[in-house]
This record gives structure tokens, sequence and C-alpha cells, in this order.
């Protein structure tokens, strides 16, 4: 029988500590619920708070490819918030799952913002955006 008390364990009288003092380490997170329907607020932000979008054209590209995504994967969207080095997104999730959708939005838009703003012309994805 497992109790937890004061941030220790008793399985079979051995106490065994569940977190460190340090702030550093936190405990993993569960398994991430995925079933179709299930509500996620996800955020994206750039490495190194670089930012995600430069201009109107970059908001409009990020956007379409958002709805065309959604589209194809069944995926709503219930509420987004676009800012320059982060995105906010409120979506259910449809047959597909939430990592197919993800992969492809982030994916293609890394591809047309390197192309767009770095001249990069390769099938090559460049790291932008962490999740």
């Amino acid at each position: 029988m497992s109790r937890i008390n004061g941030g220790v364990s008793y399985i079979c009288r051995k106490a065994v500590p569940l977190f460190s003092n340090k702030s550093q380490h936190t405990p993993p997170r569960g398994p991430r619920l995925d079933a179709p329907v299930t509500l996620h607020h996800v955020i994206l932000r750039g490495i190194e708070q670089r930012g995600i979008v430069r201009d109107d054209t970059d908001r409009k590209a990020f956007l379409d490819r958002m709805g065309l995504q959604a589209k194809a994967s069944g995926t709503g969207i219930y509420a987004f918030a676009l800012m320059t080095n982060h995105a906010h997104i409120l979506r259910k999730s449809g047959p597909d799952g939430i990592s197919t959708f993800m992969r492809r939005l982030l994916t293609g838009y890394a591809k047309y913002f390197n192309w767009r703003h770095l001249g990069v012309t390769t099938n090559a994805v460049s790291y932008m955006l962490r999740g």
C-alpha cells in the first residue's frame, strides 16, 4: 500500500523522496491524453525567444496553414492568440490526434519561414519552433 505524506512515499515501510528540494528537478509528467474530442491548450514558442512571425504576411501564412491542417485532420480550433515570439491554440483533437496535426502545421510553417527569411530552399527543416 502506498501513502504520500509530506513529499515522502511510504511503500513497505521504506521511505523514498518523491521530489528533490532543488528547483531544477521536477517529476516527469504523465502521458498526454489524446483521444478524439479532447481539448488541448497548445503553446508554441520560438527557440531562444526568437520571433515566429515577422510581419502580417507571416501571420497570414501561419493562420492559413493552421486552418488548412485543422480542416484536413478534423481538428477543431476554438481560440488562438498569435504573438511575435509565441502562440497559444485551444484545439480539439481530431481522429489523427495532436501529434500529426502539430507536426504538419509546424514543419510546413518552418519550411515557409526559412524559405522566406533565410533563403533556405532544401527539404531540411531548421528548428525555429518548440511546443
